[in-house]
């Protein structure tokens, strides 16, 4: 007699002692859901707290026919490091081998995983490669969430249906003896074929025909569909299908010819509307008409797989993913669109793939209301608005995607917004690069971003990103502009070749700005104005065509730690009442003064490292400033030059000149 369900929990138990026992409370939660929706027990075991934890795994493992078991892996640093867990999980899918089942391991992505997601480091583990192949359930942004939140709730639900449509298929199933080869006679030294190419015990899905033409079984989609089991796979020829689909059911649909000549196609509806657990759609031609706000593709629920077809509509989206949607979109065009190209709201997921998104009314994809993405390796560009919209508490991973000539900002931040944006190539947009606004954020890093016609980066109105390791070259404009009180940590970027300033920061900013390259900018380095702030610390900033960072209007910035050297004008330029702490930095072998102050300019400079410059300080026409501690030295002129009128508002103290 089969044994009933069940599931075990492996983890690292470091992770769960520091978690104060969420890993548990996260198994009792679901065990909970799972059986709310199963209508019976379903016991996940966890090995500190459960003694038959080993029994049963033991039992379960080598009686692998004897009842469905699954494992959910809690993935973080600890997990890939534990030789128990690498363990559990390689018996594991020996198990699923033996079962011909894919859907018994359920990873959870608990805290980031460098070896999932740097290719160097995945490529040399195998855990690794074959858990970046499984569809995971990302938890990473909810680790300090509360867990009474609706987020949370939606997907305990999701996880819930997922394993008890699992459980569904499985008692579904029924053994199927393997197909035997067909030998085809041959000469002694030939080997022996298998038909159709297959391998021995390969079972092909029961396969109907679509055709227009009344050459097949169904001459419409939808009543295959209707007249058809799950786990069925529709072949559908070449031909214009004026229909609108409901997929309620595990079911395959691939269009059998050039994607161009099969059409779907509907006004006044969706073309399709997706409600299965899972799926597969590919190689079809799907045309919105129009007739109100509709959707080429809506997909509520589920693992969709949507492949290699040529999306539009002009009613609304092409593709549009919502509630617990949790697709596979790649490599398919989406274009045309009257809004968005791709939608993904209402704390949706999926895999956005390898797409072509082009030319689109609004944003190329839309990510909103904290749904979370990966959006990977896209190519988004020509739209008529932006390339990729964040907003409404929107998440998501966004990396390795091609993002150019969009219409508006390339990359669009916004209303408490979170991405990571990592690795992609932001360029050649008629407006911004990225444009951070409204208390958007995001971890911006490893993109290459260029060529834009107005600023790389634009941050403002409490925007606060963190950009990092970003290379930030021939914008049309500046590389960085902050203002009106946007903050964000600005770290370790390259910022050169710009039209105007490398860093432009104004109008109550306040950003920290550490250790980065900024050099060759056809005008300044730094520009602090009009009531700016921030912290500048530990950065490069050389070769630029006028001073190496501005202060004026009011600014009151900390410039400290900087190494600002070879600048074709003067290093440190101050006035316009402007303010600021300037200490400890090394100014040097710039072509005019070290540092200029003027026009009611009024800084503090403190224990910096003044040489090698025309002059070392020049105070004149109503500048002002207290000079401590600073050293001069070889400097050309002279390490002083002081307007007579200017004398009796600098102090002087403690300098050392030579």
């Amino acid at each position: 007699m089969a044994q009933p369900p069940l599931a075990f929990l492996s983890y690292a138990h470091f992770d769960d002692a520091h978690e104060n026992g969420k890993i548990r409370t996260f198994a009792e939660r679901l065990s909970g859901e799972i059986q709310l929706q199963w209508g019976e027990e379903f016991p996940i075991f966890i090995d500190r707290n459960d003694l038959k934890w080993g029994q049963e795994w033991k039992a379960r493992i080598d009686q692998s026919l004897n009842g469905v078991t699954f494992l959910i892996t809690i993935l973080t640093p600890g997990y890939f490091k534990s030789e128990w867990c690498r363990k559990e999980f390689y018996r594991f899918v020996e198990r699923e081998k033996s079962l011909d089942r894919t859907d018994l391991i359920l990873p959870v992505y608990y805290v980031r995983c460098p070896v999932l997601e740097q290719d160097t480091l995945r490529a040399q583990d195998q855990l690794a490669q074959t858990l970046s192949e499984r569809q995971y359930k990302d938890w990473r942004h909810l680790r300090h969430e509360p867990w009474t939140t609706p987020e949370i709730g939606r997907l305990f639900e999701q996880m819930g249906q997922e394993v008890v449509e699992a459980l569904e298929r499985g008692s579904r199933v029924q053994p199927v003896p393997a197909p035997q080869p067909v030998v085809i006679a041959q000469s002694a030294a030939s080997p022996t074929v298998e038909a159709a190419g297959k391998k021995t015990g390969d079972i092909e899905p029961p396969t109907v025909v679509v055709d227009a033409q009344g050459e097949g079984k169904y001459t419409s989609v939808a009543a295959a569909i209707q007249g058809e089991m799950a786990g069925t796979r529709i072949l559908v020829r070449k031909g214009v299908y004026n229909e609108a689909l409901l997929i309620d059911k595990p079911i395959e649909i691939v269009g059998d010819g050039d994607v161009r000549e099969i059409i779907l196609q509907i006004g006044g509806a969706h073309v399709i509307r997706f409600t299965a657990s899972m799926g597969r759609i590919t190689n079809l031609t799907l045309r919105q008409m129009g007739g109100g706000n509709w959707d080429a593709v809506d997909i509520g629920r589920g693992r969709l797989d949507l492949e290699g077809c040529d999306i539009s509509s002009e009613g609304r989206v092409g593709i549009a993913i919502h509630d617990v949607g949790e697709p596979r979109v790649r490599r398919n065009k989406v274009h045309d669109c009257k809004q968005g190209g791709i939608l993904i709201s209402d704390y949706a997921g999926g895999l956005i793939e390898e797409n072509e998104v082009f030319e689109n009314g609004l944003a190329g994809i839309a990510i909103k209301t904290r749904a979370n993405p990966t959006v990977r390796g896209n190519r988004v560009h020509d739209g008529k608005t932006g390339g990729v919209f964040v907003h409404d508490n929107g998440r998501g991973v966004i990396e390795g995607n091609d993002i150019f000539l969009n219409g508006l900002a390339g990359v669009e931040i916004t209303e408490a917004s979170n991405p990571t944006v990592r690795g992609n190539r932001i360029h050649d947009g008629k407006q911004t690069g990225l444009h951070i606004h409204d208390n958007g954020a995001g971890i911006i890093e490893d993109n290459d971003i260029y060529g834009n016609t107005i600023a790389a980066v634009e941050i403002k109105n409490g925007g606060n990103p963190t950009l990092r390791g970003n290379r930030i070259h021939d914008n049309k404009q500046g590389g960085i502009y902050i203002h009106d009180n946007g903050a964000g940590l600005i770290e370790n970027n390259e910022i050169f070749y710009n039209a105007i300033v490398g860093i432009e920061i104004k109008s109550g900013a306040s950003p920290t700005v550490r250790g980065n390259s900024i050099h060759d900018g056809k005008q300044g380095g730094i520009f602090i104005n009009g009531n700016g702030a921030g912290i500048i610390e530990d950065n490069d900033i050389f070769e630029n065509a006028l001073s190496a960072i501005e202060i004026t209007t009011g600014a009151n910035p900390t410039i400290r730690r900087n190494k600002i050297h070879d600048g074709k004008q003067v290093g440190v330029f101050v006035n316009s009442d402007g303010q600021g702490l300037v200490e400890e930095n090394e100014i040097f072998s710039n072509s005019y003064a070290g540092v200029e102050v003027k026009s009611g300019g009024d800084p503090v400079l403190r224990k910096n490292q003044i040489r090698r410059n025309r002059e070392g300080v020049k105070v004149h026409a109503g500048g002002r400033g207290t000079y401590e501690e600073n050293i001069f030295q070889e400097n050309r002129n002279a390490p002083w030059v002081v307007a007579e009128d200017c004398e009796a508002n600098i102090k002087r103290s403690g300098n050392l000149e030579s």
